[in-house]
C-alpha cells in the first residue's frame, strides 16, 4: 500500500473506522471541532497507556481550546474496549486493522507487527494540518504539544493568577453554560457574555 505522510498545511482527508464499541466513526462527524487524532503502536502497554491517560488527563484544557481526541490503533475492536474501559477514556479509539487509516496519515510502520509509528496531527475546524508530533520516547509530549499548538493557534498566551496558561485551574469561567479556564478564553467570550459568571480561588475549598 502506498504510504502518504500528511505534513502541516495538507488537508486532513475523511475516513471511518470502528470504536471501542464497535459504532462507526468518520471525521467528518466531528465538522467544526478542532481535532487530535495520535496514532499509537498497541493498546495495553506500557508506553501507549502512558501517552494515552495523559491525552485523557488534559480534558478540560482540551476542552477549553474546543479540540476533540481521538486514538487510532491497529488494535481489534474488543481490545481497544479493554483499554479504554480500563483506563476510563473519555475520548473515542478507534480500530484500524489494517492500517488503512495509518497509511493515508503516514503512521503505518513497514513492520506491520510492530504496529503504527507513535505520531500525533493537530488539525484545525477546516481540516488543514496545523503540526505533526513525532517523538517515539516522550509519551507526555504530544498532548502537550497539541495543546500548545491550539493555544498559539487561538492567540492565548500571558499568564492570569501566577499560573501559565491555565494550568492552576485556579479560575473557571461559564460561557454559554460551558465550563472553560478563565485563562484559556478569548476576551471576546466574555465581553458582554450573557450569563458568564466566574469562579476564583476565593470560591474554591482548600
Amino acid at each position: 500500500m502506498t504510504q502518504i505522510r500528511l505534513e502541516p498545511g495538507d488537508q486532513a482527508p475523511d475516513f471511518t473506522l470502528p470504536d471501542a464499541d464497535g459504532t462507526l466513526v468518520s471525521l467528518a462527524s466531528f465538522r467544526g471541532q478542532r481535532m487530535i487524532i495520535y496514532f499509537y503502536p498497541a493498546a495495553m502497554t506500557y508506553g501507549c497507556t502512558k501517552e494515552s491517560c495523559h491525552f485523557r488527563d488534559l480534558a478540560a484544557e482540551f476542552a477549553a481550546v474546543g479540540a476533540q481526541r481521538v486514538g487510532i490503533s491497529a488494535d481489534k475492536v474488543d481490545t481497544q474496549k479493554r483499554f479504554s474501559t480500563k483506563h476510563q477514556f473519555d475520548f473515542p479509539l478507534l480500530s484500524d486493522p489494517d492500517f488503512t487509516v495509518s497509511a493515508i496519515f503516514g503512521a503505518r510502520r513497514r513492520l506491520a507487527s510492530l504496529g503504527n509509528r507513535r505520531v500525533t496531527f493537530v488539525i484545525d475546524t477546516d481540516r488543514t494540518v496545523l503540526d505533526v508530533i513525532t517523538s517515539e520516547v516522550s509519551m507526555h509530549s504530544h498532548a502537550d504539544r497539541a495543546l500548545e499548538v491550539l493555544r498559539e493557534r487561538l492567540g492565548l498566551t500571558g499568564t492570569k493568577h501566577g499560573c501559565e496558561m491555565g494550568e492552576c485551574g485556579a479560575c473557571t469561567v461559564l460561557v454559554g453554560g460551558a465550563p472553560q479556564l478563565s485563562c484559556l478564553v478569548l476576551p471576546d467570550q466574555l465581553d458582554g457574555a450573557e450569563g458568564t459568571t466566574v469562579e476564583g480561588p476565593a470560591n474554591r475549598p482548600g
